[in-house]
């Protein structure tokens, strides 16, 4: 009988050790996937210091700078538009600029971190909902 409890004991150890193990490698893949969507109130901070010139606080395209533009930037707050996209391409434009034929949106990827261009990100998301 007491072998049993022992093989019992034992077994409800490496079980709890599993599972402590499992937990361990578990929460940081959890961790990064949430600092991978971004804080959509961080992100609007962000977005109202660097995008609200050109887009608006609405994300319409209606920003003060666009009194001067042939082309006006584009509606972030259209889900059916924004939905369109991935976060690896918003990333792309965020970073890199977008030239288009009426004009062209700057590169900002020397200007915010990726964490911020992510917190931007998940701010047009919650945006466009």
């Amino acid at each position: 009988m007491r072998n049993h409890g022992v093989v019992a004991c034992c077994s409800g150890a490496a079980l709890a050790g599993v599972c402590l193990f499992a937990f361990a490698w578990l929460a940081p893949v959890a961790q990064r996937s949430a600092a991978a969507q971004g804080d959509a109130a961080a992100g609007q901070a962000v977005y109202k210091k660097y995008c609200v010139v050109c887009h608006g606080e609405t994300g319409a395209g209606d920003g003060p700078a666009t009194a001067k533009m042939k082309v006006k930037p584009a509606n972030l707050a259209d889900k059916a538009m924004l939905s369109k996209l991935t976060d690896a391409q918003l990333m792309t434009a965020i970073t890199d600029g977008k030239k288009t034929e009426g004009g062209a949106m700057p590169p900002f990827g020397k200007k915010l971190g990726e964490a911020d261009r992510k917190l931007v990100i998940a701010f047009l998301r919650a945006l466009a909902k």
